[in-house]
């Protein structure tokens, strides 16, 4: 999804329009989507972060266990 965003880089304050990934999976493939977009991403330093899911129903998790 497009976003804007404002950061510090090179001294300087950027705003820039961006495109968000949310890609969901589970914690052990992190370094291989890390890997992926580190290669594909034109950034030197591109922002990839785990957001770990605390809780959630039971037919969710089913679903990414099976997933």
């Amino acid at each position: 999804m497009p976003i804007e965003s404002i950061y510090r880089w090179g001294g300087e304050v950027v705003e820039d329009q961006e495109w968000l990934l949310i890609a969901k999976t589970r914690s052990e493939r992190f370094d291989a989507i890390n890997d992926v977009v580190s290669e594909m991403h034109s950034y030197e330093v591109p922002p990839v972060l785990i957001v770990e899911m605390a809780r959630a129903s039971r037919p969710y998790r089913d679903w990414i266990d099976k997933s």
